[in-house]
């Protein structure tokens, strides 16, 4: 698993990268979009990192969903997941938007390119991970990030950023 140490290496081939993910995917529907952040679950990096790292959003808010955006098959599969991780995941994904919502909402997003708004928040987010767990900005948090950037691209920061 990579990590970010500071906006230097998240070098201009990361950019492209979660910014052609980013506008591409804002051309999905809803479900698409959400099934993208939600089958991280699967992904053994973020497992990994929950369980190693999960106490850094434990204090978030956020409740068990049963409702996930995945296909029949992936709900069978969720079943074998720890619930704990999946609480963790639901706190992560919360806490993410959070700071981003938070973001957004204090700066003129809008006469923003989407390359800008990246930088923007991988920028705050490298010194928020440092400060609230004590370590870099893993590239696993970028899927669930893009995912929820796409989302605002497609509704709105309102529409999106509702708490």
């Amino acid at each position: 698993m990579q990590y970010f140490l500071s906006t230097e290496n998240f070098n201009a081939q990361w950019q492209f990268y979660t910014e052609n993910e980013v506008k591409e995917l804002a051309t999905k529907d809803i479900f698409t979009i959400d099934h993208y952040a939600d089958s991280e679950i699967f992904n053994p990096d973020i497992q990994n990192f929950i369980l190693e790292h999960g106490d850094m959003v434990r204090t978030v808010n956020a409740e068990m969903r049963n409702t996930w955006a995945l296909g029949l098959r992936e709900k069978r599969q969720l079943k074998g997941i720890d619930p704990q991780i999946q609480l963790r995941f639901q706190q992560l994904k919360t806490w993410l938007k959070q700071v981003i919502c938070e973001l957004l909402a204090s700066m003129d997003w809008e006469n923003k390119s989407t390359k800008e708004i990246i930088t923007r928040i991988i920028t705050t987010l490298i010194p928020y991970f440092a400060a609230t767990g004590g370590l870099p900005l893993p590239s696993v948090i970028l899927p669930i990030m893009v995912a929820l950037l796409a989302k605002i691209l497609k509704l709105g920061v309102d529409a999106v950023c509702k708490f």
